[in-house]
């Protein structure tokens, strides 16, 4: 039981992991962007010279994965407290 248990958490965990690695791709592509003295345009995903594109915040952007993550962190949490707490022993 307890090994289905560690098998959601790391599922769970997933979410949140996923978001973070986005987040850090695009933030590594907007700085080399920027310093290279481009535009970052979000819809391509890619360094534009020719034109100024405006920033669009993380959140705007992945809104959706950033509340299942909250909402996976959350459940991990729960759940990680079912797998820590000590069990009564019976005998």
């Amino acid at each position: 039981m307890n090994q289905i248990r560690w098998l959601i958490l790391a599922l769970l965990l997933t979410c949140p992991l996923t978001l973070t690695a986005i987040y850090v791709r695009e933030y590594l592509a907007v700085d080399a962007a920027l310093d290279a003295g481009a535009s970052y345009d979000n819809a391509t995903g890619r360094a534009d010279f020719a034109q100024n594109h405006p920033g669009i915040p993380f959140g705007t952007r992945h809104g959706k994965l950033l509340v299942l993550s909250v909402c996976s962190i959350i459940g991990a949490l729960l759940l990680l407290g079912t797998i820590c707490r000590p069990h009564p022993h019976h005998g």
